[in-house]
């Protein structure tokens, strides 16, 4: 009894309550269980990783998915999921700059996630920046076939 009290009150516990939340469709419940694992742990790098999850499907609280997908890759640099969602929570808010910056970012610290560079050559497309998205849909590209890059 006492084991499962303390238990309860430990940030990983509300976060995959938060995680089956949100694989229901659940997100007010997702985001209820984020909440308290951030409250238990406000270091807690996933917590923020959930709530800026459930805040990118909102469009009114992407101002929040950014807010908390930063203290996440803050907390934990070499947190490449959160990089990406911080990709495309800046994507969706027009940042298209530090979309750019947070795509290079998970890229660079796991050279397998090439949907960065897919996601990069797409921003410098809508940049008007034809030589740039080139360069990256042709990595993607590459990558996605298992070549090296020429250059």
């Amino acid at each position: 009894m006492i084991q499962s009290l303390l238990y309860a009150e430990n940030s990983t516990f509300y976060y995959r309550k938060g995680v089956e939340s949100f694989k229901a469709g659940n997100l007010s419940e997702a985001e209820t269980n984020f909440k308290q694992a951030v409250e238990v742990n406000p270091s807690y790098t996933l917590g923020h990783y959930g709530l800026g999850r459930v805040y990118i499907l909102q469009k009114d609280k992407i101002p929040l998915a950014i807010k908390h997908l930063k203290i996440s890759v803050s907390l934990d640099p070499g947190f490449v999921k959160g990089w990406f969602k911080l990709g495309l929570a800046e994507f969706v808010s027009g940042k298209y700059m530090e979309s750019i910056h947070s795509f290079k970012e998970a890229y660079d610290r796991d050279k397998t996630f090439i949907e960065a560079l897919y996601n990069m050559g797409v921003v410098y497309d809508l940049l008007g920046n034809d030589y740039r998205a080139y360069t990256y849909y042709r990595l993607y590209y590459l990558k996605t076939k298992g070549e090296k890059e020429a250059f």
